[in-house]
């Protein structure tokens, strides 16, 4: 499994970083300039641009925060493409939290359209890529923004954040991503 040390974090890009994860593969599209790394802190532990979390540090919704500009809104998605496992990802993406218009830096000035949901990868499916992904939005005001259709079986499931961007002219300005695998399977 692709596994990323601090060192290298620190001299390599969001984009460089997602690409070798599969993450521009199957998630998003390359970016050019690279987005900048989104902060992205749980309360023991920060989302590294691939390092490895378990569910239990990451049960709780994260404090979120970037560099705005304020008059501008913003969109932010975290997505596992990797459900039920990366080898079988039929049922990827599976969309974790999905905030829209969002003020500023004011993740609470948003419209939640999907609530967080933390990690909880089933056992023996291996690492999961859980990816953090703001975009900024085109107008100048909110946007009416639909959540996208649901299944009613898994309504988290079959997500695209690629999709999602493209329908709303979304452009993608921040990015993190970290893994995590089931606790009973490590």
């Amino acid at each position: 499994p692709f596994k990323i040390s601090k060192l290298v974090t620190n001299i390599m890009s969001f984009n460089e970083l997602a690409a070798k994860a599969g993450i521009v593969e199957d998630v998003i599209n390359s970016q050019n300039p690279s987005p900048a790394t989104l902060i992205v802190k749980y309360p023991t532990q920060s989302v590294n641009l691939g390092n490895e979390l378990t569910p239990t540090e990451t049960a709780g919704k994260p404090v979120v925060s970037w560099d705005e500009e304020s008059d501008s809104f913003y969109t932010l998605i975290m997505t596992d493409p990797d459900a039920p496992s990366r080898a079988n990802p039929i049922r990827g993406e599976w969309r974790h939290w999905i905030v829209t218009n969002i003020r500023g830096n004011n993740l609470e000035s948003g419209s939640t359209l999907w609530e967080y949901q933390g990690p909880g990868p089933m056992p023996d499916t291996g690492l999961h890529r859980y990816t953090y992904l703001l975009y900024k939005q085109p107008s100048v005001g909110p946007m009416a923004m639909e959540a996208p259709p649901a299944d009613e079986i898994k309504p988290r499931m079959k997500f695209k954040v690629r999709e999602f961007a493209e329908r709303y002219g979304l452009h993608l300005v921040a990015g993190n991503f970290m893994f995590a695998q089931n606790e009973t399977t490590k």
